[in-house]
């Protein structure tokens, strides 16, 4: 489990910082669909247990390129 940053930090973009924070990531891929998820809770508290972001591809047409 990775630990929040204890210093000013930028993520993917983002100007705010998650010091202080604790954060599960996962990625799953697989036959053709990715799918990602992530958590974000205070640190030293239990984890979440709702995943703050959830996403895939499936509404793409698989005819795509890749």
């Amino acid at each position: 489990m990775a630990e929040g940053k204890k210093e000013g930090c930028k993520v993917e973009g983002y100007d705010k910082c998650l010091a202080g924070h604790d954060i599960r990531h996962q990625v799953i891929m697989g036959e053709g669909i990715n799918y990602v998820r992530y958590r974000i809770w205070p640190q030293g508290k239990t984890e979440a247990n709702r995943w703050l972001c959830e996403d895939n591809n499936t509404h793409l047409d698989p005819k795509l390129p890749e």
